[in-house]
């Protein structure tokens, strides 16, 4: 085995065994939150794995709505550095969330690097940094009559740090993820007598490409995700794309919804839309994004893409 080959192998052993090591390591959530979060991921890849950062610089805006309460807004933006030979992808997200009690701001930075990489293969590690807030509407509860002693009746507000943990690799007909996001499950204090506690949550996703990524493709993909506090979630999706520029895919998501959604590319704009329908009593989730890819940077460590996606 080569020294390079033996150092990567290191590398690797120790992002998987810090993984490993967090899951082992669960914290109880002291109050359920419902705020939205990004529900088409995997058109924003780096927002459940750090590591899925991309080399060509990206601005992306979304709004996803569900009912008359829920509301997010998330702005995303990425640029690549190199140290020498040594590319350094970094990128920050800018996110606000609106429940029915429940408000969140979070502000996280990203970064990624190369671990290995060969003629075929690609593999990364991600790591981001999160600056949480959450803010709960205790006069609002208690003019709809919710009254309990453990709860604010006053509009508290709490902020906390948090780390993430992240493994991509990439090849010409396969993509796989291993993150880990909210660590340190950081507990946020409400007040004197109320706190929340971040769940620690894991990611895994594999998407296979059948056909050319450069003519008519199909991609087919499974994810998962888990917490101790919410269990898990198991998607499976099936793409059609043609160029990486139009994309239709169609998902369903384990004894909770299924989903449409569609995207396409014009010029270094991208515009992304998602129609998710519950099979229980839920609203209708949709959400839209529009990015803004800058152009291919003349020296890339990854393959030539048009644009970002990897569908589930």
């Amino acid at each position: 085995m080569s020294k390079s080959a033996h150092t990567a192998g290191r590398k690797i052993g120790w992002w998987i065994g810090a993984l490993a090591c967090f899951s082992l390591l669960a914290s109880p959530l002291r109050a359920q939150q419902e705020l939205p979060q990004v529900r088409s991921w995997y058109l924003l890849p780096e927002y459940a794995n750090p590591a899925a950062l991309g080399d060509q610089p990206t601005y992306t805006a979304l709004y996803g709505t569900a009912g008359s309460d829920l509301r997010h807004y998330l702005l995303q933006g990425s640029i690549l550095w190199s140290l020498g030979n040594h590319p350094l992808r970094l990128g920050a997200t800018l996110e606000q969330g609106k429940g029915h009690f429940w408000h969140a701001g979070d502000l996280t930075g990203r970064m990624s690097t190369d671990l290995w990489k060969s003629a075929n293969w690609h593999l990364c590690s991600g790591l981001q940094l999160s600056l949480l807030r959450r803010t709960f509407d205790g006069v609002r509860a208690l003019s709809e009559g919710i009254t309990d002693s453990q709860l604010p009746t006053t509009r508290v507000e709490g902020k906390a740090f948090d780390l993430g943990l992240g493994l991509y690799l990439e090849g010409r007909h396969l993509e796989l993820g291993l993150s880990a996001q909210h660590i340190l499950a950081s507990e946020l204090s409400l007040g004197e007598r109320f706190s929340i506690t971040t769940p620690r949550t894991f990611h895994a996703f594999a998407t296979f490409i059948i056909g050319q990524r450069s003519a008519w493709s199909l991609r087919p993909s499974a994810y998962l995700s888990w917490s101790r506090q919410q269990g898990d979630h198991q998607k499976v999706g099936l793409g059609i794309h043609y160029q990486d520029r139009y994309q239709l895919r169609a998902g369903w998501e384990y004894a909770h919804s299924w989903s449409l959604s569609g995207a396409i590319g014009l010029g270094h704009f991208t515009l992304g839309y998602r129609w998710e329908h519950s099979l229980h009593d839920q609203p209708t989730r949709h959400e839209m994004l529009l990015s803004y890819r800058l152009p291919q940077l003349a020296r890339s460590s990854r393959p030539t893409k048009y644009m970002s996606i990897r569908l589930l």
